[in-house]
C-alpha cells in the first residue's frame, strides 16, 4: 500500500493513497509526525483512542488533571473523551507521533486475537 501526506494541523498526516481518505474506515489509522519547541496544543477530548510515541523528551501531558512526563521511547494510550493536552516547557524540545485509532479498529483486532493464547 502507498501513502500520501496530507498536511492536517501543519503535522504530517499519513493515509493510504489508493483508496478515498475516510476516517472512519477501520484500516485507516492516520498519524502525525510532530516537533514541539516551547509548544502546547490546547486541552481536548475526541471520539478516537490516541497512541502518543516519543522519539525525544519530554513532552509533558495532562490527561484528566493528571501530568504524565514521556522521554524517549515512551508510549502513552489516551482513552476516547479523556480530556487532555501535551506541550514541552521552555528550552525543551519533543519529537513524536501521534495515531488515531478508531473504535471499530480496535474492536476488529481483539475479535481476530486467538482467544486461547
Amino acid at each position: 500500500m502507498h501513502y500520501k501526506f496530507l498536511g492536517k494541523y501543519a503535522r504530517k498526516v499519513v493515509a493510504p493513497l489508493d483508496v478515498e481518505v475516510d476516517y472512519d474506515e477501520i484500516n485507516v489509522v492516520p498519524y502525525f509526525y510532530s516537533v514541539y519547541r516551547k509548544g502546547t496544543a490546547c486541552e481536548h477530548t475526541h471520539e478516537f483512542w490516541e497512541l502518543l510515541f516519543v522519539i525525544k523528551g519530554p513532552l509533558e501531558n495532562v490527561i484528566n488533571g493528571k501530568k504524565y512526563v514521556l522521554n524517549e521511547k515512551a508510549i502513552l494510550l489516551v482513552k476516547p473523551q479523556d480530556k487532555h493536552r501535551s506541550y514541552t516547557r521552555k528550552g525543551s524540545f519533543a519529537e513524536f507521533y501521534n495515531f488515531e485509532i478508531r473504535e471499530s479498529f480496535f474492536q476488529q483486532l481483539l475479535e481476530s486475537i486467538d482467544k486461547s493464547l
